[in-house]
């Protein structure tokens, strides 16, 4: 049985959906099952439960085999998803496929690569067979900017004129769920990025090709942005943790292209205008 930790977050839903069209068993973990209901398969198993409870993920756990684990950027990250590696080492679980961000590292400055990094350490260290997934800036997070592009015609940003290779949430769920299946792809890590490397000025020309009106990328300082994560309600952390991030983008460390898609499933990682195009609407 395979249980999907953090069903309802970007790719964890995107996971839920893919498993669902396969007809493979599974079960869908969430905070909130109201939530869940909304935008999960009919057909799921729905789990109501908390990463900080440890005697419920002892009765979660129970009978699964494999785990998907992602879990939201927050302080108790690292806490958590190690609570989750210990429980499943207890139970037997064969496999955990975990979603880390692109270069995880002990010795990164910003902290989500880092902590990331000490999560895959413990996990590597339990003795459970994992694969690490290793994706960069969503496309998806564009989805957030739909409002200033289309009442300002901008993108705001500060990542200056940096290059990213954002990647395409569908492409990781069917890595995943590769993953999930395939104990050839056991013990490794797959770097899982767009086609190519896209400023956000070249965002910007393909939102303006797409909706046949002009868009501007506008760059933006690290302090402007983080009071408007801020006064979107991020928390302070979470808020600093994603300005770290762009601090890596604006000084292209985002870049790197990887074929690890294409050599997983056959087939060429999603591109970034090829997405725009087809969800033009969302931002029309």
């Amino acid at each position: 049985m395979i249980l999907v930790i953090g069903a309802t977050g970007k790719t964890g839903s995107a996971v839920c959906r893919l498993l669902a069209e396969k007809n493979i068993a599974f079960k869908a973990l969430t905070r909130n099952k109201d939530k869940a209901r909304k935008i999960l398969p009919a057909n799921c198993e729905i789990i109501q439960g908390d990463l900080s409870d440890k005697s419920r993920l002892y009765e979660i756990i129970e009978g699964v085999t494999h785990i998907y684990l992602a879990t939201p950027p927050e302080d108790a990250m690292v806490a958590y998803q190690n609570c989750v590696i210990d429980v499943a080492a207890e139970h037997g679980v064969q496999r955990i496929v975990k979603l880390s961000g692109l270069g995880p590292s002990l010795k990164s400055k910003a902290r989500l690569p880092r902590l990331h990094a000490e999560i895959e350490k413990h996990l590597k260290e339990s003795g459970i067979h994992y694969s690490l997934l290793h994706s960069n800036l969503f496309m998806q997070v564009l989805f957030g900017d739909a409002t200033s592009i289309k009442e300002d015609g901008k993108i705001y940003a500060p990542a200056a004129d940096g290059k990213i290779s954002f990647t395409d949430i569908n492409n990781v769920a069917e890595i995943a769920v590769q993953c999930l299946q395939d104990d050839s792809n056991d013990n490794q890590v797959f770097k899982i990025t767009g086609a190519q490397a896209e400023s956000y000025n070249n965002v910007a020309v393909y939102l303006s090709s797409a909706l046949n009106r002009k868009v501007e990328y506008q760059p933006v300082s690290y302090s402007q942005a983080r009071q408007s994560m801020i006064s979107a309600g991020y928390d302070e952390w979470l808020s600093d943790a994603l300005i770290e991030l762009y601090e890596i983008y604006s000084a292209n460390d985002g870049c790197y292209v990887s074929d690890d898609y294409k050599k997983c499933t056959g087939k060429p990682a999603s591109q970034l205008l090829t997405f725009i195009e087809e969800h033009s609407q969302q931002f029309a």
